[in-house]
């Protein structure tokens, strides 16, 4: 175990006394020792901060003051990890099975050259013919990014990364983590998927929430990520999910592209 990898683990929170016990149990019961464990709370008012500290000796950090947000929140988070691998567990989270880290640290070792490994999470909506591909599906290109997504659950990251891209862009309240994914699909990292189920999954945080706000957000990163005719593409495979009152925003859009083709042309000429 001398050569193993060491992992981040990071669980952002704010008014969590509901779900908080169970993510950290499955953090501080993982058979692969070479870890961390960093709480990032926002200053919560209910017994969140009383639940964490009963397992402050097994937690490497506690950080609790106020942020601008969530991913203000995983930003300090990374700022303040040491580990070559870097995972964000939610507080509403928890992992798929106490050797996962275990599991990953191999994966890791086995294919030194992989930069982001991504599995399965599983999701319990309780609600019948729910889509679940988004969170099962191999994520390994920027095409699979642009069509699925990829919830940060499922990813575990070298740290190099975000020495190399720099951390969430916070001007995105919803979607940070997206566009920070699709920098590095953008680059020539080298990513993996693995047929593993790494966490229990609530799919009813804040993106879910904020559906139209996501939608957006989710828009503009991929129009400035992709070429139009995969824009065009994702949003005629996506026709159903979009709210009609956020198709003008994809007619500005398309107009902003052309415009800016034009101007490029035209400095060319």
């Amino acid at each position: 175990m001398h050569n193993c990898l060491k992992i981040s683990i990071i669980t952002v929170c704010h008014n969590a006394e509901s779900c908080i016990e169970k993510a950290v149990q499955s953090v501080i019961g993982q058979t692969y020792k070479n870890f961390e464990y960093i709480v990032i709370d926002g200053q919560s008012t209910d017994q969140t901060l009383a639940i964490v500290n009963k397992y402050k000796g097994n937690i490497s950090k506690i950080i609790s003051e106020k942020d601008t947000g969530i991913f203000d929140a995983m930003n300090k988070g990374v700022n303040y990890s040491t580990g070559d691998i870097i995972y964000f567990l939610n507080s509403d989270d928890y992992f798929y099975e106490s050797n996962i880290l275990e599991i990953i640290g191999q994966e890791f070792l086995k294919s030194p050259s992989t930069d982001l490994l991504n599995g399965k999470v599983v999701v319990d909506t309780g609600i019948k013919n729910y889509d679940k591909s988004a969170f099962t599906a191999p994520c390994k290109t920027k095409k699979d990014l642009s069509r699925h997504g990829l919830c940060h659950q499922r990813v575990f990251v070298k740290r190099y990364l975000f020495e190399k891209y720099g951390l969430f862009n916070k001007k995105y309240k919803i979607c940070a983590d997206f566009d920070w994914l699709m920098k590095v699909f953008n680059s020539s990292a080298e990513i993996r998927f693995v047929d593993y189920f790494i966490a229990h999954f609530y799919p009813y945080g804040l993106s879910s929430k904020e559906r139209n706000g996501r939608i957006k957000e989710t828009l503009t990163i991929i129009f400035k990520n992709v070429s139009l005719v995969e824009f065009l593409y994702f949003c005629l495979i996506n026709f159903v999910r979009i709210p009609k009152k956020l198709f003008s925003f994809l007619y500005i859009s398309c107009l902003q592209y052309f415009k800016n083709s034009l101007h490029s042309t035209t400095i060319l000429l």
